[in-house]
């Protein structure tokens, strides 16, 4: 947690609460529960374990105006965020924000899911950092020379470089590894390989602030389907390239991808995928190398299909019933039967009500 993000717990602003986001493992929990420890705070946690319903954000609502009994300052944590369930949890968070006469946090991996949208209007977002191998190394050092634990170098880089910028993964690791108090070369053999994943935000900065295939190796990690993921990266060259041969290179070779992965649904032949990965990697990222801060958005076209899926829905539904009754596809209903029904009801008064009587006798 930097200093910013603690002033804004100290200075708390009635309404505001302090939403911390970043990637599992980077530290997130444990911040807070040192700030609390630190400041004197008495720590008052709802997690995923927990039922987090209306009813009780209810009963925080009422902790949240009343003084601790230990005469501390209350410091309400809401973890996991993502896991957040059940009709009228998210209303009742929102509303806890408003009354609470104390700080609010909540943590969260993807603070830009729609469901959080009216929630983010209610706090301050600080980001977490992956953190690098040296900063695990570090604090594996630390722990290794507090604990009286013999270790070597070497094995502590390994660990470090493996857990991939997560703590709780080099913890569990390094406690794995130790034996009879020794951490040595050895001891990573009791070790397995742990899968690499990557978060959208690290494959994009990938993408635009690295060369060649090191962003392929960053794409393979991310847990996105490649779609989904043209939709991203097709929003964010703008933001990225200020040239606009960059611009275009970038967009031919999101052109020639698209081409590879309707081969690979046409075909049915997956290899193609891989020549799709590569050209969205390797190949964008070879279109020019960007500086600076992006400020990255979401798709605006997922957020498009998100909003529009009851309309879609509803669509559906009529082209189904018509395909069934004048047996033709759903496409053909879709495009060349709805215009018609949807001119007709239109209400410009074509038709007269004796004309449409007359049309239901035919």
């Amino acid at each position: 947690m930097n200093s910013e993000t603690e002033k804004q717990i100290l200075n708390y602003v009635k309404g505001k609460a302090v939403l911390i986001y970043g990637p599992t493992g980077c530290g997130k929990t444990f911040s807070v529960h040192d700030f609390a420890k630190r400041h004197n705070y008495e720590l008052i946690e709802l997690n995923a374990s927990e039922k987090r319903n209306a009813e009780a954000f209810g009963k925080l609502i009422l902790s949240s105006k009343q003084k601790s009994l230990f005469r501390k300052k209350k410091l309400f944590l809401i973890d996991e965020l993502d896991s957040l369930r059940g009709r009228g949890a998210i209303p009742a968070l929102v509303e806890l924000i408003k009354q609470s006469l104390f700080p609010v946090v909540l943590i969260s991996l993807d603070p830009w899911k729609q469901k959080f949208k009216t929630l983010r209007k209610y706090t301050v977002m600080s980001r977490i950092r992956k953190p690098s191998y040296l900063q695990v190394r570090k604090l594996l050092r630390e722990y290794c020379i507090e604990n009286k634990i013999s270790y070597n170098d070497i094995a502590l880089e390994g660990i470090s470089r493996q857990s991939n910028g997560d703590y709780c993964s080099a913890f569990n690791d390094l406690n794995t590894a130790v034996v009879d108090g020794k951490l040595g070369s050895e001891s990573l053999k009791y070790l397995g390989k742990r899968e690499k994943k990557t978060e959208i935000f690290e494959v994009l900065n990938s993408v635009f602030k690295k060369k060649g295939f090191e962003s392929f190796d960053e794409l393979m990690g991310l847990n996105m389907e490649l779609n989904d993921f043209v939709f991203w990266l097709s929003e964010n060259i703008p933001i990225a390239y200020k040239s606009r041969n960059q611009v275009a290179e970038a967009y031919y070779w999101i052109s020639r991808a698209n081409q590879m992965l309707n081969r690979a649904k046409k075909k049915q032949e997956y290899r193609f995928y891989y020549y799709a990965s590569l050209m969205l990697s390797a190949g964008v990222s070879l279109s020019g190398e960007a500086s600076g801060y992006i400020p990255f958005k979401p798709s605006s076209r997922i957020m498009k299909l998100f909003r529009t899926k009851r309309k879609r829905g509803m669509v559906r539904s009529i082209s189904g019933k018509i395909a069934e009754k004048c047996h033709v596809s759903e496409r053909t209903a879709t495009k060349e039967y709805l215009p018609f029904l949807k001119f007709f009801a239109s209400g410009d008064n074509l038709l007269d009500i004796d004309e449409i009587s007359f049309l239901k006798t035919i």
